[in-house]
């Protein structure tokens, strides 16, 4: 059971806290599915390598577990930008849903005041911010697998 605090109650927003429970689930969700790459990648390697090899020699096979090193520092940098770039979608997020929070919890007041137009600008625009982090995030996403 999830306990919080009063003063983290006082403190803390509701957007960042639904991002950061929907990002911990999914990545206990991930868990599952990349466990399994212990125990598959060595037994794949290997037998791919003398499979690989007895088909077109070990001297290609060698030069194509090369290249697979070489690769594997810009594939390291691309989970690195891919992090970043994660956790900046995540910031702008919180920033939009706390104003979608601020808008239903004072709505009375814009409504009243006539301020309902701006602060749809607002949230339109930080939806705007949110959705570049996004395509950014997809872009290297892609060039990485």
């Amino acid at each position: 059971m999830l306990r919080i605090s009063a003063h983290a109650k006082q403190t803390g927003d509701t957007g960042r806290v639904m991002n950061l429970l929907s990002t911990d689930a999914n990545r206990l969700q991930d868990v599952g599915y990349f466990l399994h790459f212990l125990w598959q990648l060595p037994l794949l390697l290997i037998s791919t390598f003398f499979l690989v090899a007895k088909l077109v020699g070990y001297l290609s096979v060698m030069a194509s577990y090369g290249a697979l090193v070489i690769l594997v520092p810009v594939s390291i940098f691309l989970a690195r930008r891919l992090d970043a770039l994660r956790k900046a979608t995540l910031l702008r997020s919180d920033a939009r849903v706390k104003a979608g929070t601020e808008f239903f919890q004072t709505i009375k007041s814009l409504k009243l005041y006539g301020l309902v137009e701006s602060f749809r600008n607002e949230c339109e625009e930080l939806r705007k911010v949110e959705l570049e982090a996004i395509r950014q995030y997809q872009f290297l996403k892609a060039i990485q697998t």
